[in-house]
């Protein structure tokens, strides 16, 4: 099994496939939009969410942002950990080339950015802005959710639907990132 990857928890199927194909279609034209899913064998609302190209930490970030704040304020938001390995800014070898968790704090006001966690407890603050700041005493600890072939089984793939035409004959844009929904326009 590959190790990057989402844990997802508290995620009824339906609700759940309908947030991912919103998501594949987002990310339609990045290449990053095929999510091979997974479901728990024993509890129905435990999946794990593997990719068709494993995405780099930003897109990591962006997917567990995503899945994160996807379901309405009324409901319990989904248990979101993502897994992937890091690379840090130019000249910031303390990231570099390691395993992390990516997750969203659960003090987390602003809704563009998630946190960093490696193996050994070292911690980072990740903005969409690229900014990347160092965390003295992180809100998790390291939580390796393995993949166990036991364990899940392969329920689903999901892609990109084709492009919906408009009635003026147009085809929308699709943005680069989730949170600039309000930026999607037709063409």
């Amino acid at each position: 099994m590959k190790n990057t990857r989402i844990s997802i928890r508290y995620a009824p199927a339906a609700e759940l496939e309908e947030i991912l194909q919103k998501l594949s279609d987002l990310y339609a034209r990045s290449g990053q939009s095929i999510f091979h899913l997974y479901k728990h064998r024993y509890d129905k609302d435990v999946w794990m969410l593997q990719f068709g190209h494993s995405p780099d930490a930003f897109h990591m970030a962006c997917f567990v942002n995503y899945l994160h704040y996807a379901r309405s304020r009324e409901k319990r938001p989904f248990l979101v950990r993502g897994y992937c390995y890091a690379s840090g800014p130019e000249g910031n070898e303390s990231v570099s080339y390691k395993p992390v968790m990516v997750y969203v704090s659960g003090k987390d006001q602003g809704y563009d950015n998630v946190s960093m966690v490696s193996r050994e407890n070292a911690a980072w603050h990740y903005d969409f802005g690229g900014n990347l700041k160092v965390i003295d005493h992180p809100e998790q600890a390291y939580i390796d959710d393995p993949m166990h072939n036991d364990l899940f089984v392969y329920y689903r793939t999901l892609s990109p639907l084709q492009p919906r035409v408009r009635e003026q004959g147009r085809i929308p844009r699709i943005a680069a990132a989730w949170w600039r929904f309000w930026q999607i326009k037709a063409i």
